[in-house]
């Protein structure tokens, strides 16, 4: 009974609200120290409070900011291979949007955005697929440049296909900060809790 398929899909699921426990606080990490990177560059915006959450975490905190200042910041991705400008001219305009996006939240939500998770995610979810998409033009451009782009047609096939699908969820992330269902959500949830919990009516 213990090595059957069900004992071991239950074994696991306990371990599954952990790992997706660890998830969200590391999104909120990324997102806040990005968000801290830009309230400290906006002039009106330095005076938000937004140390306490990130300083909490010391090391891992620094490195993030360090990967945020460093990897989304950058004017254009001169060093992209030729071949890939359309992709490298997109993720231009995508740090340019998230930076945009992000002192837009400062300034609606001010300090209170560490409370706005859902508003987080999405940075941090952009965030990943524009990375992703950096480091894909990166290692496709360093192919490139070593062996031909003939040489490497299945390459450029995967990395037109992962960053054209990349943009499109980041372009989803960024059009979901302001229409979303986030306050009808927030009401439920709080009428759930007060409630203490959820009975569907059966028929």
């Amino acid at each position: 009974m213990a090595d059957s398929p069900a004992a071991k899909a239950l074994r696991d699921s306990r371990i599954f609200p952990i790992f997706e426990g660890s998830n969200d606080v590391l999104r909120s990490f990324v997102a806040l120290a990005g968000l801290k990177t830009v309230a400290d560059e906006v002039a009106d915006l330095r005076g938000l409070n937004l140390a306490d959450p990130i300083d909490g975490i010391g090391v891992l905190a620094d490195y993030v900011g360090h990967r945020v200042r460093r990897r989304l910041r950058p004017d254009r991705l001169d060093t992209a291979h030729p071949t890939l400008t359309r992709h490298s001219d997109r993720v231009t305009e995508q740090v340019g949007q998230l930076r945009a996006t992000a002192e837009k939240l400062l300034r609606i939500h001010g300090s209170d955005i560490q409370n706005q998770q859902r508003q987080q995610k999405r940075l941090t979810h952009a965030a990943i697929d524009i990375y992703a998409q950096i480091a894909t033009i990166s290692r496709t451009t360093a192919l490139f440049n070593d062996q031909g782009v003939e040489a490497s047609g299945q390459e450029r096939s995967i990395a037109t296909s992962f960053c054209g699908c990349a943009a499109t969820r980041v372009a989803e992330q960024f059009n979901r900060v302001d229409d979303n269902d986030d306050t009808q959500t927030h009401a439920v949830a709080r009428l759930t809790y007060n409630r203490g919990g959820y009975t569907p009516r059966l028929p």
